[in-house]
């Protein structure tokens, strides 16, 4: 097991939690994060637990807050873009989970995959999507849904590598071994779970099942 702490973002909240003899024995509940997609209920990669590199999140915590990025998320007039440029501008300064979540909400609160999705031609989209999706890669991201849905975002456009991509997260991915606890207690229905819990674990699994789904969509 990773000794590095993993930060997950709900639907709803944000947990705090860290895995230890391969169970989460920590859970902290802090200020909400939603976007304006979510709240009309979103697609699978909007729905899906966001799950950061938690080595930096006490930076994270006060960049969000510095730029006010809960706002952002709910401004109806700040699109990926936006994110997009504060990204590049302070790029040189922001730590692992900032990149992280910045990415995240880019692609998935902010929809950026579901406009490539509908615009594959559009270059701008483009090489945004695969901009941010190698980056999170280059930091062993653990939320294969929404790479999932990158990649084949990606792939409908035309792009040549995600094959490539694609290795690269199921190889870091395969010894995930909170993602696939998680999938294995859900699996088998053990252990006794908290309904509380059941859900963090549910949500969990269904996202290491879109680990198996990049194999088999991917990788030769």
């Amino acid at each position: 097991m990773t000794s590095r702490h993993t930060l997950l973002i709900l639907a709803t909240s944000i947990f705090i939690w860290s895995c230890k003899n391969e169970r989460i024995s920590e859970i902290e509940v802090t200020k909400p994060a939603k976007s304006s997609n979510l709240q009309r209920g979103g697609t699978p990669y909007q729905l899906q637990p966001l799950c950061l590199d938690g080595s930096t999140s006490n930076e994270m915590e006060n960049f969000v807050a510095d730029y006010k990025i809960d706002s952002l998320l709910k401004d109806a007039n700040c699109k990926w873009d936006c994110l997009n440029n504060i990204y590049n501008t302070n790029f040189n300064q922001l730590d692992i989970t900032s990149k992280q979540l910045l990415s995240y909400y880019i692609l998935s609160s902010k929809d950026l995959i579901g406009l490539l999705q509908q615009n594959p031609q559009n270059t701008t989209y483009k090489t945004a999507t695969e901009k941010h999706i190698e980056a999170l890669i280059q930091s062993k991201y653990s939320g294969y849904t929404v790479l999932y849905y990158a990649l084949l975002a990606l792939q409908n456009a035309g792009y040549s590598n995600a094959s490539s991509l694609a290795n690269d997260i199921y190889q870091y991915g395969r010894v995930d071994s909170t993602s696939l606890w998680s999938y294995n207690a859900i699996a088998t229905g053990t252990p006794t779970l908290s309904t509380e819990d059941h859900e963090l674990h549910r949500k969990l699994a269904e996202n290491h099942k879109h680990l198996l789904k990049i194999k088999e969509a991917f990788i030769p």
